[in-house]
């Protein structure tokens, strides 16, 4: 490792154990022989309150996988809309805060942003303060996630967080980006020229939990893994669901059953409507444990994407599809966009329009009697050559190299 090139201070909002990306990137880092220290949040998310164990002021400080931990002063998400402001907000100022009293001692930036676009504020001060360059990388697009959340281009609050993410953005020294369409965004609506952004997959966050296995000799297993919230359109896969169980589908005498996991905002109105369709062959597991989610997976004959069709969320190249990638699984969706482009270009599955049940179903039927071991092995060879954790940390740190000597 250069002389000069060896201490990264990461500002993130939300951090192991919290269902986020940042944990894969940070240890890898620290794997090739990096110091990495993250100023991060109280883990609260999904559900909103303080996990155990963390409560109280315990656990502020702490070690993992060769990574320190700072977590500032957090004000849990609850529910609702003013709980939620209040919350990212909270650790902007504590964030901000904290790294008012660090030293120069860090040699760059790394700023992982996910929502909200805010939570950048502490390492563009650290930047500053220090004469350190900073690397953002953009994992949720502002403000576009607020259009995909319902929120008008018109509205106020629309505008305000336009001139907030242009700022923020154009700070920056370089921004990464988890999807390639983020760029051309950044280019039209914010002016950042192409030469200072690149594309930089997300990290299968299983790549190194639990242990892939053969398909369930029982049961045709269609699996999806991920948050439930608005853009998943958890609602298209139940109706899809419905259609098979009601021309009673199977795979050569296998019942096809249709295996949910995660949790979020939806939950509850996706719970709801499975008792709705009375659904038989459909279970709602929730948040599960990442190891029993990669066993879930692993026993899977196909993996499952389901995202609305607005502009914004076709836009995004969820970290779920790396997930399934490496564990070598057909990709079974009904979306829009990078998705779309991706599996008809690797031709790992089969993909058709968002927001269509119907449409869906018949891909799963169409599914039945494809050649799954081509889907399969296509599949894991577009995960080593774009996504391996190997090809994408190896570019992340030249990356890095590269900014911190320009």
């Amino acid at each position: 490792m250069e002389k000069h090139f060896n201490n990264i201070l990461v500002i993130t909002q939300h951090y192991w154990p919290e269902p986020f990306p940042a944990p894969a990137f940070c240890e890898a880092l620290a794997q090739y022989g990096f110091h990495v220290h993250v100023i991060t949040d109280v883990p609260n998310y999904p559900q909103g309150r303080i996990y155990k164990g963390y409560e109280h002021g315990n656990r502020r400080s702490e070690e993992r996988n060769g990574v320190r931990i700072s977590r500032v002063f957090t004000i849990p998400r609850r529910s609702g809309i003013l709980y939620r402001a209040l919350n990212y907000y909270c650790y902007v100022m504590s964030s901000c805060f904290r790294v008012l009293f660090l030293s120069g001692e860090y040699d760059m930036v790394l700023i992982i942003q996910s929502s909200p676009v805010m939570m950048a504020y502490a390492g563009l001060l650290y930047g500053r303060l220090h004469h350190r360059n900073v690397l953002l990388y953009c994992m949720d697009l502002w403000p576009a996630s607020l259009k995909a959340a319902g929120i008008c281009e018109q509205s106020f609050l629309y505008r305000v967080y336009r001139r907030v993410s242009r700022r923020i953005y154009r700070a920056a020294d370089r921004i990464l980006t988890a999807s390639p369409g983020f760029m051309d965004v950044m280019h039209n609506e914010f002016g950042i020229e192409p030469d200072r952004m690149g594309f930089l997959p997300q990290i299968s966050v299983c790549e190194e939990t639990g242990e892939y296995r053969y398909e369930d000799p029982e049961t045709m297993n269609a699996v999806f893994i991920g948050n439930i919230g608005r853009a998943q359109c958890i609602d298209v896969l139940l109706r899809a669901a419905s259609i098979i169980e009601r021309m009673g589908i199977s795979d050569h005498g296998r019942p096809v059953w249709f295996r949910i996991i995660g949790d979020g905002t939806c939950f509850p109105a996706i719970t709801k409507l499975k008792e709705t369709l009375n659904l038989k062959h459909t279970v709602l597991y929730g948040r599960m444990d990442p190891s029993e989610a990669t066993v879930m997976l692993g026993a899977a004959d196909c993996a499952l994407i389901t995202l609305t069709g607005e502009p914004e969320i076709a836009m995004t190249l969820p970290a779920k599809m790396q997930m399934y990638l490496h564990a070598g699984k057909p990709v079974i969706a009904s979306a829009d966009g990078e998705i779309m482009r991706l599996i008809r270009r690797e031709q790992c599955g089969i993909c058709v329009g968002a927001e269509d049940p119907q449409e869906l179903a018949h891909a799963l039927i169409r599914f039945l009697t494809s050649d799954r071991r081509k889907y399969s092995r296509n599949a894991e060879q577009a995960y080593r050559k774009q996504f391996s954790r190997e090809v994408v940390i190896g570019q992340l740190v030249r990356e890095m190299r590269d900014l911190c000597h320009s």
